[in-house]
């Protein structure tokens, strides 16, 4: 299960510094691996667990709509301001798009987790 959201620039007047983040929790199957091709597609820092956690207790999808199932997730999130434009937008989805064609092939992400 892959989630896609987006989170805002500033908070409290201070610049994020992450471009984009990947939340996760119990299972790091498709989370690791999505953090390190995200890094490695260009000049780009992207958080592990942040600007939010995935632990937080009212992660409610991922805790009822994976984990429960056991299966892989990451939720996706993009920093507002590099998608504001059909350019931005166009990039990020072209990124994500290489990014997931290649980690998506991993069988074992299709298998659920015994838990």
């Amino acid at each position: 299960m892959i989630c896609i959201h987006s989170f805002i620039p500033y908070q409290r007047r201070v610049l994020r510094p992450w471009h984009a983040g990947v939340l996760w929790g119990k299972d790091p199957r498709l989370a690791l691996p999505l953090m390190a091709a995200l890094r490695e597609t260009g000049d780009i820092v992207v958080g592990d667990n942040e600007p939010y956690s995935g632990h937080h207790p009212a992660d409610y999808t991922v805790d009822h709509h994976a984990e429960t199932l056991g299966l892989a997730y990451a939720a996706i999130e993009i920093r507002q301001d590099l998608i504001v434009d059909e350019s931005g937008q166009q990039d990020w989805a072209d990124r994500l798009a290489g990014v997931l064609n290649k980690l998506l092939l991993d069988e074992r992400l299709f298998q659920p987790l015994a838990g």
